[in-house]
């Protein structure tokens, strides 16, 4: 189909990785996206999807599209059926052909949901008023995140069928700030299949594994480019003249994670005999403050467990706070990608916490980025305690000298990621 023509004044709907505004890594990404499309578009409508319209006037000046919405238009069913009187075989029989219809027939299916508004179904009003507001768009996008992936195939699918309506109805789509991957679900691989290689711009995070990824689905290089992080730039914007002295801490204890209580505490030793030895002050580095991950909360546990020394610092939910806590640092310590962003991008190294294949993938990204900053320990295998201490203690005595490297690499990543949005606009 044609694409719309786009002029000065943009409707421009953006999706993104943190509906509730928890994480602040995702919300420093969505943040530099925002100020990006706004510098190319400044008369621009720009609606960005969240459950939270209060909190993200105080992040970005946007207006808020409930992601109820966009749930509805993924799974509102087109065909009324009462459970109680249909077979379970007959249910999912019928949900196949309504998500073919939805996936490959869309204008039929937005045409369907039309025709059940007078019967009061609320779910196919709502999926027939989110249609409305993509069809009134002049370009749909996703700001940077690690969600398009197995860990978080709700979200995946959501997106991607966002993106899906919108090019059935000619209007452009990008991706920015994406870690890919990884994608084994049958399903997700043939929605990625048939979606992404249709993006206008694709913009990369790491060069490691999306690329490979890309290729594999049959997504060319023309509309893919490394970007790094966008989260880089707000972090970078935040740096000191000088480094801190202080160890950085961010935990994330998850089931995508994997790491276990037994492997913090062989970290928190090593972690306690640094302290000791170095006379220095401990960072709490919390990126999500979901409930779900209360990332604070585990650093504060970790903290009064082995008896670590940190001063009172005042934690607020903004990624500008967290990134001057971490500018006050000489080291970070991490299991959160973005407490590592946060640091590299102000010419602090870290090591990174890794044991599941999303955070190795996410880790080893990062430190191609940043040559030299980022050394990763494996959280699993021999030898732990031995490891996390040798690596500690390279790091932090290499990071003066790797300090200017680090400045360099995050100011390329920012070049690049101005780059490939001034393409939104006069590719």
């Amino acid at each position: 189909m044609q694409k719309r023509q786009h002029f000065q004044q943009m409707n421009i709907l953006v999706d993104n990785g943190t509906y509730n505004l928890h994480n602040m890594g995702d919300i420093a990404m969505l943040k530099v996206a925002v100020n990006r499309l706004k510098e190319l578009w400044p008369e621009s409508i720009v609606r960005v999807i969240s459950n939270e319209p209060t909190r993200l006037k105080n992040y970005v000046a946007a207006d808020t599209v409930s992601p109820q919405f966009s749930q509805s238009w993924a799974n509102a069913r087109l065909i009324p059926m009462k459970r109680r009187w249909t077979s379970i075989s007959l249910q999912q029989r019928v949900h196949t052909i309504e998500d073919g219809f939805r996936q490959h027939l869309p204008r039929t299916t937005i045409a369907l949901l039309n025709a059940a508004r007078p019967l009061n179904h609320t779910k196919s009003r709502m999926a027939s008023e989110f249609a409305k507001i993509v069809k009134a768009s002049d370009l749909v996008i996703a700001s940077g995140g690690g969600y398009l992936n197995d860990a978080f195939q709700q979200h995946t699918r959501q997106m991607s069928l966002l993106f899906d309506l919108a090019q059935h109805l000619g209007i452009r789509t990008a991706m920015v700030g994406q870690g890919l991957g990884p994608l084994e679900n049958h399903e997700l691989r043939e929605l990625a299949e048939r979606i992404w290689p249709k993006m206008d711009l694709i913009g990369l995070r790491e060069r490691r594994f999306a690329p490979e990824l890309l290729k594999r689905i049959g997504a060319t290089h023309t509309n893919s480019h490394w970007t790094g992080d966008d989260a880089v730039e707000l972090a970078y914007g935040q740096r000191r003249k000088h480094a801190g002295d202080s160890i950085g801490i961010s935990l994330r204890m998850a089931k995508y994670s994997q790491i276990n209580t037994n492997e913090i505490k062989e970290l928190g030793q090593v972690i306690r005999r640094k302290q000791n030895k170095w006379k220095v002050d401990i960072r709490p580095l919390p990126i999500s403050f979901s409930r779900t991950e209360a990332d604070l909360n585990r650093i504060e546990e970790f903290l009064t467990k082995f008896s670590l020394r940190s001063s009172r610092v005042n934690i607020e939910q903004t990624p500008e706070n967290i990134c001057n806590l971490a500018a006050s640092c000489r080291l970070v310590v991490t299991a959160t990608y973005h407490a590592g962003v946060f640091a590299l991008s102000q010419g602090i190294p870290i090591v990174g916490l890794v044991k599941s294949q999303y955070y190795s993938n996410k880790f080893e990204g990062l430190a191609d980025c940043f040559p030299g900053g980022c050394a990763i320990v494996r959280m699993d295998g021999d030898r732990l305690a031995s490891r996390l201490d040798q690596v500690i203690e390279e790091q932090w005595n290499a990071a003066d000298d790797l300090r200017p490297g680090l400045l360099i690499a995050a100011q390329k990543q920012i070049n690049a990621g101005q780059a490939a949005f001034r393409l939104l606009k006069y590719k």
